[in-house]
């Protein structure tokens, strides 16, 4: 695939990818996953406050804030400690350009799948819902919208499922591929833990999960309690989309969590 060749020619690189690289490769990653139809403009912002990258499928538009990536990837490394190498710091920031062109591609793949191939199976029901909801904002979410996904975007279905895709897509072009450094295939690892294990909580003995705090917040509880939750997804797609699980699979996940191998084999089985 052509988008391969460019990844690795970016991480190739010693300079800190360009919007043209970036027009670039979402054009390239556009144009293999046939996405012309729900993703019409792409577009390089010069700054944004609010966001590192969006797509808007009210009218099939993607843009993407490398500037606020750069505050967010900057804030991350004075954070963590990160060794201040101009060639890792580079390499790191390109990732972070990376993991955010794949988010708001999946967030095209997920208006896609919705339009062309709506199922009603648990994960169907909770695509729509999630890209229902996406396909009003910004112009046609109520007062109260607005403020529980800015408050609570991390529990929004389709942004932790984009997340938990991005990482995971990433993650294995690297198995593929090889143009990752070991530091970074860590740094990959440990946020898609952290996406995958986000908004499940314990109580009283009983694991709540992303899905159902998701349903609450936006008032429909009732409607929640009808998704049959019952087909034989994989972890991977259980955790992504927040559904019920069992206790025993996170605990595993962050059991193995130096074993990548263990890791995808735990999250691809069922």
């Amino acid at each position: 695939m052509q988008s391969i060749a460019l990844i690795k020619d970016i991480f190739d690189a010693t300079h800190e990818i360009t919007n043209g690289e970036i027009l670039e490769l979402i054009t390239t990653i556009k144009k293999e996953l046939e996405l012309d139809d729900y993703l019409k403009k792409v577009e390089i912002t010069d700054y944004s406050k609010k966001f590192e990258g969006k797509y808007l499928p009210s009218d099939k538009s993607m843009m993407i804030s490398p500037c606020r990536i750069y505050e967010n990837f900057f804030r991350w490394v004075n954070e963590n400690n990160y060794p201040l190498n101009a060639r890792a710091i580079s390499r790191l920031y390109n990732l972070f350009v990376l993991i955010t062109i794949y988010h708001e591609i999946f967030h095209v793949l997920q208006d896609k799948e919705d339009a062309e191939s709506r199922k009603f199976d648990s994960r169907g029901i909770l695509l729509h819902e999630s890209i229902e909801f996406g396909r009003r904002i910004p112009q046609n979410t109520s007062p109260y919208e607005k403020i529980i996904y800015k408050m609570f975007y991390k529990l929004m279905l389709m942004e932790r499922n984009a997340e938990s895709e991005s990482l995971y897509r990433i993650l294995l072009l690297d198995e593929q591929y090889e143009f990752l450094s070991d530091r970074e295939k860590r740094y990959i690892i440990n946020e898609l833990l952290k996406t995958l294990s986000y908004g499940y909580y314990n109580q009283k003995n009983c694991l709540i999960s992303p899905s159902q705090i998701y349903y609450s917040i936006r008032l429909k509880q009732r409607q929640y309690k009808y998704i049959p939750f019952n087909e034989n997804y994989d972890n991977f797609t259980k955790l992504s989309w927040g559904m019920p699980v069992d206790k025993e699979i996170l605990d595993r996940l962050f059991a193995n969590f130096n074993k990548n191998d263990d890791i995808k084999k735990l999250l691809k089985s069922k």
